[in-house]
C-alpha cells in the first residue's frame, strides 16, 4: 500500500485531470468503445476510490469494510452484478445509508476533487493569521484542461471524507476541533466545507498553531492546493523533521509524497490554479530537504519531476548540447541527486521499496550524468551483464548505452536482445538501448521495431513509445510513426492497449505549436476511433505543454541561473 499512492493513484489522477476524460460507469456500443473503456480509469481510478472507501470506513467503522465484501461476493459469486450491489453490501455491513449517493459522485462524474485551503481574509496571506476555508472543485491540469472540459463537466461536486491534522495538536488553537469536526461529518458533499478553521473568536495562527495538512496519509482520492505560506510552512517543517532524522513525524512519508506531487502539478498548471504557484517555488519546497529524504513515497515523484521538468525546458529537436537553462537545472539535480545515489549505492538493502527506489534515483542520477553513478554502472556493466542483479540491470545497462563514447555497448546488448527468449531479459535490453543519446542508434532502434525477426510484434509500441520519451528521441519517434502509419495502424487500429499507448505515448511529450499542429493535421487525415479519448489527452497535453512554456519557463529559467540557487 506505501507503493499505491505513487503509482496507482498518479495513474488514475493522470487518466482523468483533462477536459476530455470519461466517467468510470459509461453506456458502450461499438466494439471500439468496449476497447477503450479498458484504461487507466478502468483500473487505477476504480482501485483508488475502493481505497479511499477502504481507509474511511475503516477509520470510522473499523471491519466493515471487510465484511461488506465479504456479503458482496457471496451474494454474487458466479454471477455478475453493478456497483449498486457493491454499494448496498458495505452500506448494509457499515450502517452508512448515503455509501449509494457518496460513490455514485465518483463512478458517474468526470474528474477528481481538487481541495483548496484559502485565506478568508487576503491579508492572511502575509500575516499568517486568520480563518481558512476549504473548498472544492475539480481538478485540472491545466487552463487548456480546464477550457476543453465537456459542457457539464467543469463543476461537479464529490463526497470528500475529510480528513486533516495540524502541526501542534496540542495547542490551544481550533486545529484539533477542525479535525474533531471532520471525522464526525464524514467529510463534506457542498462546493464548500461548512466549517472554517479558525474564527473571529478563536483565530488561527500559522506561526503559533503551524500548518493544517489535508488528506491525511493520502488516504482519499484528491488534490490539496494551500496557500503560498502554508506550502513554505510545509517545506520549513519537513527540513526540520528529516534533519532530525525522522521520517515519520509530524509529516508520515506519504504525507510528503502527496505534498511533493501535489505541489509539482500545481506548479505545471501555474497559468491555472490557483495561488500562483510556479516552478521556482516547487523547486525551492524540495531543496530543503530532497537530500535528506530516504522514502520511497517521497523520492519516486520528486526525481520524476526533476525529468519531467527537463523535458519541458528541451526543444522537440534536440541536438545533444542543451541550453544554459538545461544545463543549469543539470547542475542542480546532480547536486541533489549526488547524497541520494551514494546512499542508496548498487548494493545493499533488497527490501522491494528499497529496489524500486534504488532504481528510480538511480536511474535519474544517471540521466542528469551524475558521475559517481556513471562510473559505477561502468564498472558494473564491466564485469558482466551476467553478473549484474535484475534489479538494477536495466539501470546499468541504460547508464552504459547513454553514456558510451561509440556505440558498442548498443551493438552488443542489441546481439543480446536478439538471442534471448526471456520475455523480461528482452525488455530490460531494449529499455536500456533506448536511452542512448546518438539519434542514428534510435533511428535504428525504431527501424527495428518493425523487423520482426528483431523485435516481436507485440513489443513495437513499446519501443517507440520508450524512444518517444528520451528527449533526444521524442521527434524522431513521432516521424517515424507517421512515416510508418500504413504498417502500425494495419497492426494496432483496431484499438485496445497498444493503439492507445502508440497515440498518447509517441505525442504527449512533444512541446511545440509547430508538432501539435502535425498531430492535429496527421491525425485529421489517419482517424483512430479506437484511441479517440486518448487523441483528445495528447493534444491537451502538448497544448498544455506549450502553454507552461508560456507561462513560466523564463521564471524557472532565472531562478536556475541565479548564482546561487536555493
Amino acid at each position: 500500500m506505501r507503493q499505491f499512492v505513487p503509482t496507482t493513484v498518479a495513474e488514475a489522477m493522470a487518466a482523468t485531470y483533462f477536459g476530455h476524460s470519461r466517467q468510470l460507469i459509461n453506456s458502450v456500443t461499438t466494439s471500439a468503445e468496449i476497447e477503450a473503456q479498458f484504461d487507466g480509469v478502468a483500473y487505477a481510478f476504480g482501485a483508488s476510490t475502493l481505497r479511499m472507501l477502504k481507509n474511511y470506513l475503516d477509520r470510522t467503522r473499523p471491519g466493515t469494510y471487510i465484511a461488506g465484501m465479504g456479503e458482496y461476493f457471496a451474494a454474487h459469486a458466479f454471477g455478475n452484478a453493478e456497483p449498486p450491489a457493491l454499494w448496498s453490501a458495505l452500506a448494509d455491513a457499515s450502517g452508512l445509508t448515503n455509501l449509494d449517493a457518496y460513490m455514485t459522485s465518483y463512478t458517474s462524474q468526470t474528474g477528481y476533487p481538487l481541495l483548496t485551503v484559502a485565506w478568508a481574509d487576503a491579508n492572511s496571506a502575509s500575516t499568517g493569521v486568520g480563518a481558512l476555508t476549504v473548498a472544492q472543485s475539480r481538478h485540472f491540469l491545466s487552463a487548456v484542461a480546464a477550457a476543453a472540459a465537456i459542457p457539464g463537466t467543469a463543476n461537479p461536486v464529490w463526497w470528500v471524507p475529510l480528513t486533516m491534522y495540524g502541526e501542534h495538536p496540542a495547542s490551544s488553537g481550533p486545529v484539533p476541533v477542525a479535525v474533531q469536526a471532520a471525522y464526525a461529518e464524514g467529510g463534506f458533499t457542498t462546493p464548500e466545507w461548512s466549517q472554517s478553521i479558525g474564527s473571529a473568536d478563536n483565530t488561527y495562527s500559522l506561526a503559533r498553531d503551524g500548518w493544517v495538512k489535508l488528506n491525511v496519509n493520502a488516504s482519499g482520492y484528491a488534490r490539496v492546493q494551500y496557500p503560498l505560506n502554508m506550502w513554505r510552512a510545509f517545506a520549513a517543517s519537513i527540513t526540520a523533521q528529516l534533519q532530525a532524522g525522522n521520517l515519520a513525524a509530524p509529516l508520515s512519508p506519504a504525507d510528503r509524497g502527496q505534498l511533493v506531487s501535489d505541489l509539482f502539478i500545481f506548479a505545471f498548471g501555474t497559468q491555472w490554479t490557483a495561488g500562483g504557484i510556479t516552478m521556482a517555488e516547487y523547486l525551492r519546497f524540495i531543496a530543503g530537504f530532497l537530500t535528506l529524504e530516504q522514502s520511497y513515497e517521497v523520492l519516486v515523484p520528486a526525481v520524476s519531476s526533476l525529468l519531467h521538468l527537463r523535458a519541458l525546458l528541451t526543444a522537440d529537436a534536440t541536438p545533444l548540447a542543451g541550453d544554459a537553462c538545461v544545463d543549469a537545472l543539470t547542475q542542480w539535480a546532480q547536486a541533489a541527486l549526488l547524497p541520494l545515489a551514494q546512499r542508496l549505492n548498487f548494493t545493499g538493502d533488497q527490501s522491494p521499496l528499497t529496489v524500486m527506489t534504488r532504481s528510480s534515483v538511480l536511474s535519474a542520477a544517471s540521466g542528469f550524468g551524475v558521475q559517481w553513478v556513471v562510473n559505477q554502472a561502468n564498472a558494473l556493466y564491466a564485469g558482466g551483464i551476467a553478473n549484474i542483479s535484475p534489479n538494477i540491470q536495466t539501470t546499468v545497462l541504460a547508464s552504459a548505452v547513454r553514456w558510451a563514447p561509440d556505440a558498442s555497448v548498443y551493438n552488443y546488448l542489441r546481439s543480446q536482445y536478439i538471442a534471448t527468449k526471456d520475455a523480461a531479459v528482452k525488455r530490460r535490453y531494449m529499455a536500456a538501448m533506448a536511452a542512448t543519446r546518438d539519434t542514428s542508434l534510435l533511428q535504428s532502434l525504431l527501424a527495428d521495431s518493425l523487423n520482426p525477426d528483431v523485435v516481436r510484434t507485440s513489443d513495437t509500441v513499446s519501443v517507440i513509445v520508450t524512444v518517444a520519451a528520451n528527449n533526444v528521441g521524442r521527434a524522431l519517434a513521432w516521424n517515424f510513426l507517421q512515416q510508418n502509419w500504413a504498417v502500425l495502424n494495419r497492426r494496432y487500429g483496431s484499438g485496445g492497449f497498444a493503439l492507445s499507448d502508440l497515440v498518447y505515448g509517441s505525442t504527449s511529450n512533444l512541446q511545440s505549436q509547430a508538432s501539435l499542429q502535425q498531430v492535429q493535421s496527421f491525425f485529421a487525415s489517419n482517424p483512430v476511433p479506437g484511441a479517440a479519448l486518448d487523441l483528445q489527452q495528447t493534444q491537451e497535453m502538448i497544448s498544455s505543454n506549450i502553454a507552461w512554456s508560456n507561462a513560466d519557463r523564463a521564471s524557472t529559467c532565472a531562478w536556475l541561473l541565479q548564482p546561487t540557487t536555493t
